[in-house]
């Protein structure tokens, strides 16, 4: 499911954003989303900053505190694969918003088309994403790759913990750790770095010889064991990533 984030400082702008995502909602339910408002830059900072994670941002570019641009920076310090679309009166910020790597402009006043065209867009990549089908306390759930950080077997129950900030815990295993991950580890974006952790590396920001260090700030230990695969696994990853 698609994580949102809102940020405008304008109470008007912000309550028809809202509006049009929740009738989008109502309208398309097969194309499911969460959204979240913010009524200041700082406010949606201090979310990114803590920990929270959104797949899609509509950002204001004109605000009185951190401007969308400089928001967007910030984002990207941490989240390299998040969607950026600004929403402004001029397009004065074009070469700005390049430099980001900003999906989309949405002029002001939005347009309900504009807006809906965009969601539908988001929304393909998500459908075609592979996933991974977990049973949790409150039924299954359908977790796409990308959104998994890592997770973290402990006690017979994986806890698998999202690029939105969730950590979400499974049933009680009947099967070993490795046979329940095997399909997170059949490609070369997951790796295994310990008896009990598996790591997404499109979301580690550095190596160290005892752990991953993650864009969100977590680390995941990386036991002796498992350390020559696991290195040669990130150094892989990362020299196809920048060959794409």
């Amino acid at each position: 499911m698609l994580q949102i984030a809102v940020c405008e400082d304008e109470p008007t702008s912000l309550c028809i954003m809202e509006l049009m995502l929740r009738e989008y909602a109502e309208k398309h339910p097969e194309n499911p989303f969460e959204f979240d408002s913010f009524g200041a830059s700082s406010a949606l900072m201090d979310s990114v900053r803590d920990g929270k994670r959104y797949d899609v941002y509509f950002l204001d570019i004109f605000m009185e505190q951190a401007d969308g641009i400089q928001v967007a920076e910030f984002i990207r310090t941490l989240d390299r694969q998040a969607k950026i679309v600004f929403t402004t009166s001029s397009k004065e910020h074009a070469l700005d918003a390049f430099r980001v790597n900003a999906t989309q402009y949405l002029l002001k006043p939005v347009e309900k088309s504009a807006l809906y065209e965009i969601l539908d867009a988001l929304a393909e990549p998500v459908a075609k994403c592979p996933s991974i089908f977990i049973n949790t306390l409150k039924g299954k759930l359908t977790l796409p790759y990308p959104k998994i950080l890592y997770a973290e077997y402990y006690q017979h129950v994986i806890t698998y913990v999202l690029t939105d900030g969730r950590s979400i815990p499974s049933r009680s295993l009947r099967v070993p750790f490795g046979e329940a991950v095997a399909p997170l580890l059949s490609g070369k974006a997951f790796v295994q770095s310990h008896k009990s952790f598996i790591v997404n590396l499109a979301h580690v920001a550095s190596y160290l010889p005892n752990k991953f260090m993650l864009d969100n700030g977590d680390s995941v230990p990386i036991s002796k064991s498992y350390r020559t695969g696991a290195k040669a696994a990130y150094i892989e990853y990362g020299s196809s990533a920048h060959d794409a």
